[in-house]
């Protein structure tokens, strides 16, 4: 049959249709994903990998588990996902490019177990972002860039809890979280860990805080964790720890891991070296000074000494006849440390010296300097320092 010139055209306008009908992107669907039943109950949506930018429809509401790792969400909320998925245990959303949650935005699955968030762009994380997940036991916020955490009001089940590879400059609100087992702050930028930092976290086993910038333990810092199994403090700024830190576990075989710190073994590891289980001082290594290199274990006490840190507490120039005396008070107010000595411009006066005739000066019971005369070879100007030794 013939086709005349109208025919070709509507012929190739058809062609032109089709082909650009299939051009135009279509909303993501869960078509393209993998279903697969381990059993009649057990259905697990895979779609891994599937180049998506959002969350696929069509989720079916009863799958247990969902994957939605390696793919190019960058948001989510409650809308995304099907109205209510009671069979749903599991949601992975790792390494996508979420930056934000929405608030509730899981609140379709009340039965959820694990979800994973982690190897994404989190910033911030609201009050609300995981209402609901009342049977939540794992959650994997690792590897984001979130900087502060607020209160999990409703995590009351939750065991694991990963935070690791952030941008947390403290320990994020944690307390009475009674059902945590594993905790890890690991590669953040904690400084301290400060009293009552794990109050109500008597569960806890794991603690993972290596790789921070933690300098400052306080002696109720780990109050209340009677049931640690690991703590790990390696590759952080500590010089020392008050062995009171440890009291909650010191009585059973906790996995202590404190190497790559600056331990500074010396006269604030005294009280530590005394008191602090064997296996502890095993596990420090001073790092610095005449000590570098051994174990605080194999140190002696008497090795552990601090240089003497001195300070001049009170000067005065005085103006004192010849042959006349006077007596200068000791002015230490505000200042701590041990008095040492008043120098004058014959010689040190030290505290608890015996007093003689020959002597122009000497140092009371009080601590002030008596002159009992002034030589005459001397200026009648005289300067006076009164010198301490500060508190390490």
């Amino acid at each position: 049959m013939k086709t005349g010139p109208d025919s070709k055209q509507s012929l190739l306008f058809c062609l032109y249709f089709l082909c650009h009908a299939c051009c135009v992107p279509s909303k993501d669907t869960a078509d393209s994903c993998q279903w697969l039943w381990i059993n009649s109950n057990n259905l697990t949506v895979n779609c891994i990998s599937k180049g998506l930018r959002a969350v696929p429809q069509g989720i079916p509401v009863q799958a247990c588990s969902i994957q939605l790792g390696v793919n190019r969400i960058s948001h989510v909320t409650r809308s995304d996902f099907p109205h209510y998925a009671f069979n749903t245990l599991k949601l992975n959303l790792s390494h996508n490019r979420i930056g934000k949650i929405a608030d509730g935005a899981f609140g379709s699955f009340p039965n959820l177990e694990q979800l994973d968030l982690s190897d994404n762009r989190i910033r911030t994380l609201r009050d609300d972002s995981f209402r609901g997940l009342l049977k939540l036991k794992e959650l994997h916020l690792g590897q984001n860039v979130i900087s502060e955490v607020p209160l999990f009001h409703d995590l009351l089940s939750i065991q694991a809890l990963w935070l690791q590879s952030n941008r947390l400059i403290q320990i994020p609100a944690v307390k009475f979280m009674a059902s945590l087992k594993v905790l890890s702050l690991a590669s953040n930028k904690i400084v301290s860990v400060d009293s009552g930092s794990f109050q109500g976290c008597g569960s806890l086993a794991e603690l993972h805080m290596q790789q921070n910038l933690i300098s400052r333990v306080a002696g109720e810092g780990f109050d209340g964790l009677f049931q640690l199994k690991v703590l790990n403090l390696s590759c952080n700024m500590l010089e020392t720890i008050p062995p009171e830190a440890f009291r909650a576990f010191a009585s059973q075989e906790t996995d202590l891991v404190l190497h790559d710190n600056p331990w500074q073994c010396n006269c604030n590891m005294y009280k530590l070296k005394r008191s602090a289980p064997a296996s502890l001082a095993q596990r420090i290594r001073c790092h610095t000074g005449p000590l570098a290199g051994h174990y605080l274990s194999t140190v002696n006490q008497e090795q552990l000494t601090c240089k003497e840190s001195l300070q001049v507490a009170h000067v005065v120039t005085v103006t004192v006849p010849a042959g006349r005396g006077l007596k200068l008070a000791c002015k230490t107010k505000n200042k701590k440390g041990q008095l040492l000595y008043w120098q004058t411009p014959l010689r040190k006066h030290k505290t608890m010296t015996i007093y003689s005739s020959e002597d122009h000066a000497f140092v009371l019971s009080d601590g002030s300097l008596k002159i009992v005369r002034f030589s005459a070879h001397l200026s009648e100007y005289i300067t006076v320092s009164l010198v301490m030794q500060k508190e390490n």
